[in-house]
């Protein structure tokens, strides 16, 4: 009896064979979190025929389960134009601010709030990374299942031990780098290939499961009009 639990206990706590078995544990992980927050950046550098350019925005992120949310970025755009972006879900439903149009949008759903960050002139898609795996019922995957031709290293990142997954997306290279111990996402790094330009996107994590989050930082906090 003994030598069964012990055998339990061994095969729950064991570290992840290969690729597919760290990305199931980390979705499972993020499904499973009473809270989540992070704060990071999302880097992407354009190169083309003509010269390369790069854009650099700064994000945090706020989770309360089963649905409280927030996500808040700010950057410039490819002609050095600031913005600032604001998505959040309350008992009220889902709403979106942007710096580019005056006022509060309400958004039919959660999905489609998330999505409206998620443009190229935004996050670049980086928005809906962490809540379609928070709530994967509600956002669309963006393609940890769907991961292919996968390898499974380990690395370094931000001084914590990671797995460090790599594979294609479709037609795009990517690779995550993955707290050993926590299973957090700490950096993404996909090169998108066209026949005219090279896109390297990175999104750096500093984030925890698990820990109070206060009412306030879960609060719209849309600065006044001037």
């Amino acid at each position: 009896m003994i030598a069964s639990i012990l055998m339990l206990v061994a095969a729950a706590t064991a570290e992840p064979k290969t690729a597919q078995d760290v990305l199931e544990a980390t979705a499972h992980a993020y499904a499973g979190c009473a809270t989540y927050h992070d704060s990071g950046k999302i880097t992407v550098a354009f190169e083309g025929e003509s010269g390369s350019i790069a854009t650099t925005t700064s994000f945090t992120t706020e989770f309360v389960r089963p649905d409280r949310f927030r996500f808040e970025c700010a950057g410039s755009s490819l002609k050095g134009s600031p913005f600032h972006f604001i998505v959040w879900r309350d008992g009220h439903g889902t709403h979106h601010w942007s710096s580019r149009v005056p006022g509060v949008r309400s958004d039919v759903t959660f999905e489609a709030g998330v999505e409206s960050a998620a443009t190229p002139s935004v996050s670049n898609g980086a928005s809906a990374m962490i809540p379609s795996l928070l709530l994967s019922g509600e956002v669309e995957s963006w393609g940890l299942a769907k991961m292919e031709s996968m390898s499974l290293g380990a690395e370094a990142a931000f001084g914590h031990e990671c797995f460090k997954v790599s594979g294609k997306f479709a037609t795009n290279e990517r690779t995550l780098w993955i707290d050993k111990k926590s299973l957090l996402i700490r950096r993404v790094e996909e090169l998108i290939v066209s026949e005219t330009t090279r896109t390297r996107r990175t999104v750096d994590f500093e984030p925890a499961f698990n820990e109070k989050i206060d009412d306030a930082k879960l609060a719209p906090g849309v600065p006044e009009a001037k």
